[in-house]
């Protein structure tokens, strides 16, 4: 069977905000996040970005629907961040949107069935480093999603790791992150998922 080696890149969506302008907007470092706890949401963009800049030939995948804001007027959150990355100067060419998918484990079953109608060899994931670790076990315990993935090497990648490398203040503003009460919350909270997970007693939906 022949495969694709195109680098593609699935850029998971998390929270919204408006900005002062009503603009919807990810939710960047103290700017809030979900129903749960704070985020840092912007920095997927950013890190994206980042690949893409270094890479043209990449196909960024920005997913996520309404999720949690399912019944309201706020926009799918893939379509705020392909706007995004095209104000950034990513071409609208290089972007592929899932509007479909809300929870994490939805993303990442759109992202196994995507490999598979695209052939690939490889498909990199990028998120947060604080949700790297629950999207591990996800894929290794959420019913019939390894089995989905056979075949396709996955790469979970932290956008603090590739944005690290972008400058200094990036390094200090990941840093701040670390220590932000906000964040270390998400991280207590991802923490339990994990445990739930290894568990079973996750609730899958």
């Amino acid at each position: 069977m022949q495969t694709n080696s195109q680098k593609v890149v699935v850029v998971l969506g998390g929270a919204l905000r408006k900005d002062d302008t009503g603009r919807w907007r990810t939710v960047d470092l103290g700017q809030g996040g979900d129903t749960f706890a704070a985020s840092n949401d912007r920095w997927r963009i950013d890190a994206a970005y980042a690949i893409w800049k270094n890479d043209h030939s990449t196909v960024l995948v920005v997913s996520a629907g309404q999720g949690q804001y399912k019944g309201t007027d706020t926009p799918a959150v893939a379509e705020v961040m392909a706007r995004e990355l095209m104000e950034l100067g990513v071409s609208d060419g290089a972007i592929m949107k899932d509007v479909e998918s809300g929870t994490t484990v939805e993303q990442l079953r759109m992202t196994a069935a995507l490999a598979k109608e695209m052939k690939l060899q490889k498909v990199v994931i990028l998120s947060n480093e604080w949700h790297i670790p629950r999207i591990k076990e996800m894929i290794a315990h959420a019913p019939g999603l390894l089995e989905a993935l056979s075949g396709v090497e996955v790469e979970l990648v932290a956008a603090e790791n590739i944005l690290w490398a972008e400058s200094m203040e990036w390094q200090d503003r990941i840093k701040s992150a670390r220590t932000d009460p906000g964040i270390m919350t998400r991280v207590a909270l991802e923490q339990k998922g994990i445990r739930q997970i290894v568990d079973g007693t996750y609730k899958w939906s």
